[in-house]
């Protein structure tokens, strides 16, 4: 996310996980606060068709799909984002592209203080098929005082973020 001439705030996250094949809600909640920005990232085996906030739709910021065939399986990590949500408790809506899918899983998360014409710089994409126990990394471009989000796909594995990462959701 790019910074406003304030700085960037976490406000808060949620996160959940279903093996629904139809739309699916996840209430979030959201606090008051100027520059707001709403992030989803959805991991799942064919990706969403749409992800709504309220009456909102949410925009698609990236997808990136990477085979399995050890598992038989394609996963799609997708980002969303919503500039200027509602505040309050609101359900966000998740609308998979096909069903059923094997699991879909969410993480949520709102921030303040993001530019509100330009939240977001260039998405950095990298897929990897990797050993358990193997490292996954990218690089992204960033600014000081920017916030870099960032989302993955695990089968079977725990992630332990690295040196400089927070785990929000």
């Amino acid at each position: 996310t790019k910074k406003n001439c304030m700085a960037i705030a976490f406000d808060s996250s949620t996160q959940d996980a279903t093996s629904s094949d139809s739309a699916w809600n996840v209430p979030h909640t959201i606090a008051s606060g100027s520059d707001r920005l709403l992030i989803a990232c959805v991991s799942s085996g064919y990706g969403m068709s749409s992800v709504d906030h309220g009456m909102y739709s949410m925009t698609l910021v990236q997808r990136q799909t990477y085979s399995a065939p050890a598992y038989f399986i394609d996963w799609v990590v997708e980002i969303w984002s919503l500039i200027a949500p509602a505040t309050g408790t609101n359900n966000l809506t998740f609308t998979p592209n096909r069903g059923p899918s094997s699991a879909i899983s969410v993480g949520i998360s709102s921030w303040t203080g993001v530019h509100q014409s330009t939240p977001t710089g260039t998405p950095s994409l990298t897929a990897q098929t990797t050993q358990a126990n193997a490292s996954i990394s990218t690089s992204a471009a960033s600014a000081t005082g920017d916030v870099v989000i960032d989302a993955t796909a695990v089968y079977n594995r725990t992630l332990t973020e690295g040196s400089g990462q927070t785990a929000l959701a």
